[in-house]
């Protein structure tokens, strides 16, 4: 048991230094006391309103320390300690990638500050099945979307539906209407281009053109390493098109491996290579297309275009 877990003890006769030990890497020899004066150990007891009481078998040995001041320093690290553990493991939001197979059909969940896409494909056939997206947010331990569109029921675009979830570090069980599935997390979306991207211009004919916000837009999703482009129009409930699967961003060398297009289904599998760069806010995105056309194009965070 690391230190961290533990933020308070219990004072035994004089002031005391909690030593880590990890007997299992570290076995002690004999009844596993170390200080003939005061062999006691902590344990947690979860059955006490102290946090813990001494007991034998713990893999904590305490021993006198004459310095107060040190014995306080190594309790307040402890706490951060404890507290960052805490909030690692305490997950309040989805951010990052997820995966959930259907047969040969996979489903991927993809969620960055504040927008989500679902996407349902299957990849060795070339087919695409039907994608879904929008806004997101948490509550109560609750999803809840606004749908901005969707490729086989544009009629839910602008509904808001709620999902019951359970929300781990490797995991999100989703269950809606008595259905139940258990995507298995693939990225916590850290990388420098994850977010929610928005096109604002676009190198068309050797001229740069600049695409002001409106209703109509292509939104771009990046996680730790997924991808997904959408084009739509939430006013009028239109989509226009989309692509999406795997990425990769190593020294400003950004890849991506197409999984599903639909526009296409033939140019699945292919990899498109792109020299990227994000500067003051703005994403740079130079290459070839997938049907080999030269590509110049400026993305922004979608959060921060106001139509």
């Amino acid at each position: 048991m690391p230190l961290q877990k533990y933020i308070s003890v219990k004072k035994w006769s004089d002031e005391f230094q909690i030593i880590p030990y990890n007997f299992q890497t570290h076995p002690l020899p004999g009844n596993n006391r170390v200080n003939s004066s005061h062999p006691v150990h902590l344990e947690a007891d979860p059955s006490s309103s102290r946090l813990f009481t001494l007991r034998e078998d713990s893999p904590f040995i305490l021993t006198h320390m004459k310095n107060t001041c040190r014995f306080l320093l190594i309790l307040i690290i402890a706490i951060v300690g404890f507290a960052v553990q805490l909030k690692a493991q305490t997950m309040t939001e989805p951010d990052g990638a997820y995966s959930f197979n259907q047969g040969s059909i996979r489903h991927i969940l993809l969620f960055t500050e504040g927008y989500f896409v679902h996407a349902a494909y299957d990849e060795q056939a070339k087919s695409f099945k039907h994608s879904e997206g929008g806004l997101f947010k948490m509550k109560d331990g609750d999803l809840l979307v606004k749908m901005e569109f969707d490729t086989e029921h544009k009629e839910n675009v602008d509904s808001i539906f709620t999902f019951t979830c359970k929300l781990t570090k490797e995991s999100l069980d989703i269950t809606y209407q008595g259905l139940q599935a258990k995507y298995i997390r693939i990225d916590n979306g850290d990388n420098p281009l994850a977010g929610a991207w928005r096109i604002s211009g676009r190198m068309v004919d050797g001229k740069f053109s600049a695409i002001p916000p409106g209703s109509r837009k292509t939104i771009k999703i990046l996680t730790g390493t997924r991808f997904q482009w959408i084009a739509l129009d939430p006013k009028t409930k239109e989509y226009f098109g989309t692509g999406g699967g795997s990425y990769t961003y190593v020294n400003g060398k950004y890849t991506e491996k197409l999984e599903f297009f639909p526009r296409d289904n033939a140019r699945v599998g292919s990899l498109l290579a792109f020299e990227d760069r994000v500067e003051d806010g703005e994403w740079y995105h130079t290459g070839k297309s997938s049907a080999g056309a030269p590509v110049f194009e400026i993305w922004k965070k979608a959060s921060i275009i106001v139509e």
